[in-house]
């Protein structure tokens, strides 16, 4: 009972919240660290990391974070990335170490889904890394299908083309 209570231990429940300024610097923390863990920051990812007002949420896509109740700590976070009027991509979900297996990458997927289809989205798509089973099992759970890819991928780290219909 005292971990539930005090969210020790990994119990306390997970909200899902959406972009605040405050949050930016979450963004940038978790997925430098999880990027870096499996590959190299490209000048791309530095872009969208330093500025995500400018260069997510002004180009009509938006952030969520998965955010301890009792703690308010961010301990995930996803990027909707705006590709056009129809189409919403999925990038830049991270969840932190600590907090793996609590389902927050479940949590983030789901709610990202229905708030991309409140954006208007027709399709939602993602690019993924073969090397990255835990992620394409997890979006396969989402309902994601693999296809072939849809154009050049900017992200040379990606060989794996996903989407889902709404």
């Amino acid at each position: 009972r005292f971990a539930e209570r005090w969210g020790v231990g990994g119990s306390a429940e997970i909200l899902i919240r959406g972009f605040r300024s405050g949050y930016a610097g979450a963004f940038s923390t978790l997925n430098e660290a999880w990027i870096s863990q499996h590959f190299e920051l490209q000048a791309s990812d530095r872009w969208l990391l330093e500025d995500p007002q400018a260069s997510i949420i002004d180009q009509g896509g938006d952030i969520l974070f998965g955010v301890d109740a009792v703690s308010e700590e961010v301990l995930g976070t996803v990027a909707l990335l705006r590709r056009d009027d129809d189409v919403i991509e999925l990038a830049y979900m991270s969840v932190a170490s600590k907090a793996r297996g609590r389902q927050i990458g479940l949590k983030l997927g789901e709610t990202a889904i229905t708030r991309s289809r409140e954006m208007g989205a027709v399709v939602v798509c993602l690019l993924t890394s073969r090397i990255l089973n835990p992620a394409i099992n997890l979006c396969t759970r989402l309902g994601f299908e693999e296809k072939p890819s849809a154009g050049e991928a900017d992200d040379l780290r990606a060989d794996v083309y996903m989407e889902v219909e709404l």
